[in-house]
């Protein structure tokens, strides 16, 4: 009994240290740098002004989201994620790390108000697809057209996980139809959300497949390309613009498959190094491009079009080229043949 009693006190005693020592534990002070990209298209600074930004951490559910919409791009989850006192949902850098903060408070109301869980699914996406895309590098801050890239990028992982088309805009079908220099009225948002979960449909149509079904649609790490290329004109886009090709030896056979967010064709890159567009039954229905040798330092090989050359990296990430009509950043990958 006195054992008993001895183990008693001292399990106690122990729970009392643990209570103290969580209730004097302190949250970090984030550091805001840069211009962070809010989801709402208020200013972020003005809003925040006066006001001191912690990190609370991440919640197991968030950080599972987050996961799930990278794998639904099919890009490396580049930053980190955090329950914070922001006035809703913001990317933005601290010094050179990349970070995604939101309000549990502001992404509950969300949910409540838009009648779906997966708008607040629709706000997180947004603010990855600014990493993602690397808008957040750019020391001008939020504009329109990267607002809308944004919101085209959650419209496409949300179609590719499974939400109805009225699920991915519902949260942006809240926001008052006002624009600022920032961010586009909400119409124009609800419109590129369509694009991206039509585009996501589309592809996920001609493939007979929905992104459930498809674990294992990562990129796939690629091989600096060498080969000698000949001439041989090849008409891309109906162009008939001359571009180096490689020799065909035989019928040409699927390599990969290629993945651009703003294109909702099936590509696929066969052995003779042309880039196709396929139908459902997997024939061919055009050219639209080629592999070729990389221009761009750090790259594999090339994308090559009749407008202009796309970069894939080691690790099967396709990075846009100025003079794409694009900004330089992550727009594809390349993944399997299924």
């Amino acid at each position: 009994m006195k054992t008993q009693t001895i183990q008693l006190v001292l399990l106690i005693g122990s729970l009392l240290l643990t209570s103290v020592s969580r209730s004097q534990e302190k949250f970090p002070e984030i550091k805001v740098s840069g211009c962070p990209c809010c989801w709402d298209g208020k200013d972020f600074a003005k809003a925040m002004k006066g006001i001191q930004l912690f990190d609370f951490g991440s919640d197991g559910e968030a950080q599972e989201w987050a996961e799930k919409i990278c794998t639904a791009s099919g890009l490396p989850m580049n930053f980190s994620i955090s329950a914070s006192n922001v006035p809703n949902a913001v990317a933005m850098m601290q010094g050179r790390k990349r970070v995604i903060l939101f309000n549990p408070n502001f992404m509950a109301k969300m949910d409540n108000s838009s009648g779906t869980n997966w708008g607040s699914v629709s706000i997180l996406a947004h603010e990855i697809g600014h990493h993602l895309s690397g808008h957040t590098l750019d020391e001008g801050g939020s504009r329109p057209p990267t607002e809308l890239e944004a919101d085209v990028f959650s419209g496409f992982v949300l179609g590719r996980l499974g939400a109805e088309l009225d699920e991915a805009c519902a949260a942006m079908k809240t926001m008052p139809d006002v624009g600022s220099a920032t961010h586009p009225p909400s119409s124009a948002r609800v419109v590129a959300i369509t694009k991206g979960w039509k585009n996501a449909r589309n592809q996920d149509k001609k493939l007979g497949t929905i992104a459930q079904t498809k674990p294992d649609d990562e990129p796939i790490p690629q091989q600096t390309v060498k080969r000698q290329p000949v001439e041989r004109d090849i008409g891309l886009n109906g162009g008939g613009q001359q571009f180096p090709q490689p020799q065909v030896q035989q019928a040409p056979q699927p390599l990969a498959r290629i993945v651009l967010m703003n294109n909702p064709n099936v590509l696929v890159l066969t052995s003779c190094g042309q880039i196709v567009a396929v139908d459902q039954l997997g024939q061919v229905m055009g050219i639209f491009g080629i592999q070729s040798p990389p221009a761009m330092a750090g790259m594999a090989w090339d994308i090559q079009t009749s407008t202009g050359r796309m970069g894939v990296n080691p690790a099967g990430q396709i990075i846009a080229s100025p003079g794409l009509g694009m900004p330089p950043g992550v727009v594809g990958y390349i993944t399997g043949v299924q």
